[in-house]
């Protein structure tokens, strides 16, 4: 046998079988320690993320807000979810409701205040029929403040769409047409301050003398219709911007009866009413507030308060009629002013579910710069267009209730 395959035959086989396993691991590491990307780097299309998400993770949330489930206490006009109990951890959301309609009607009284004082008719000192005019001091019969205008029943609603943040809205209300009368019967005691001016032909001045009845007649009536944008500008608050138009009219009368009852059946020519009417027509832009909150998880309060700013088309009419017919001096005025609204309401609410709620409150209205009716009465009948004064104020209040819908 050759030396050198002497020498291969004694030298030990375990080395060179250790050996290639392990340069193979060796060459196997290096391999993928030189394919790791940088770190941070993903190659385009990785999958990355636990359970392999190839969507950017959700955006992380309120802590205490349910993720599965509607914000709580949002103003999602006029509705907010329930979903969410009430409690110390409830974090606003956020007004992520789906956008919906929303429905409300139910009836409304609104009352208008006392037309204030004013001496119509004074008691007459000897009550025999004569031509002398009473003297001062008279004991006052008939006042305006006798007169107790009734309240005016109507309507009121709302429609709109929300989206739980903002809301565009129409609503309004209409008062229907309500008279109040006050009669005062003392015959041959009745004197009037016509009577004290020369009464245009054909009229007699005296028949304002010794009268033996005075009847005062007032109506009126109001609706206002408005649309609005409302913005959720806060927890619960909202801010109100729109167009309203406000329509508002009354009449007020004075007749007067001269010998109907001490000397009856009376001349129709001793009967004379002396009427005004007066009709305002407002229109302008209107800025607001409103707010509504929680109470329990079925009731929640809320108040609102807007302001109107605006022109007022009004038309003034005085007419003097006699009881046969016979017309005395009359006018038709029109006149373009500036006039204002103001609306505050306050109420309450019960939550019947997510889709129905009863709304019932108290609702105040201000109209500055209108004509009032009884405000026009000049007691000399010659003048036709009466007394001009349209810096009057009106103030209407009243009850409504409502029944609201979403859908």
């Amino acid at each position: 046998m050759p030396r050198f395959m002497k020498q291969a035959a004694a030298r030990p086989a375990w080395p060179w079988r250790l050996g290639l396993p392990l340069a193979f691991l060796l060459v196997f590491h290096q391999g993928t320690a030189w394919a790791q990307p940088p770190a941070g780097y993903a190659f385009p299309g990785q999958l990355q993320g636990p359970v392999f998400a190839q969507e950017p993770p959700p955006p992380t949330a309120p802590e205490f807000c349910p993720p599965s489930q509607g914000p709580s206490r949002v103003f999602a006009v006029p509705f907010f979810s329930r979903h969410t109990p009430d409690n110390a951890f409830v974090e606003f959301c956020g007004p992520d409701q789906p956008p919906f309609w929303y429905f409300g009607l139910g009836p409304i009284a609104l009352f208008r205040q006392g037309l204030g004082n004013g001496v119509i008719a004074v008691r007459d000192p000897t009550g025999a029929d004569n031509t002398t005019l009473p003297p001062p001091g008279q004991p006052v019969l008939v006042d305006y403040n006798n007169l107790y205008p009734q309240p005016n029943l109507g309507i009121r609603g709302q429609l709109g769409i929300s989206n739980g943040g903002s809301a565009w809205e129409v609503s309004g209300f209409y008062v229907f047409n309500r008279q109040s009368s006050h009669v005062a019967t003392v015959p041959s005691r009745l004197d009037l301050p016509f009577a004290a001016f020369d009464a245009p032909f054909p009229f007699n001045r005296f028949l304002w003398l010794q009268a033996d009845q005075v009847t005062l007649d007032f109506e009126n009536a109001a609706g206002s219709i408005e649309f609005n944008h409302r913005a959720l500008v806060a927890r619960n608050l909202e801010f109100l911007v729109g167009l309203r138009y406000f329509d508002y009219m009354e009449n007020f009368s004075i007749r007067t009866e001269d010998n109907s009852i001490s000397a009856p059946p009376g001349n129709p020519a001793d009967i004379a009413t002396y009427r005004v009417a007066t009709h305002s027509h407002i229109l302008g832009p209107q800025f607001g507030l409103a707010y509504e909150t929680l109470l329990v998880p079925i009731v929640a309060i809320g108040a609102d308060t807007k302001s109107t700013q605006g022109v007022n088309v009004n038309t003034v009419r005085h007419a003097l009629e006699r009881g046969d017919g016979v017309q005395g001096p009359g006018s038709n005025t029109t006149r373009v002013q500036y006039s204002s609204v103001y609306e505050l309401n306050f109420y309450s609410i019960l939550v019947l579910n997510e889709y129905i709620r009863i709304r019932a409150g108290y609702q105040l209205n201000w109209l500055l710069f209108v004509p009032e009716a009884h405000a026009q009465v000049n007691f000399d009948p010659n003048i036709a267009n009466g007394t001009v004064n349209t810096t009057g104020s009106i103030f209407l209040h009243g009850p409504f209730l409502e029944l609201q819908f979403k859908f």
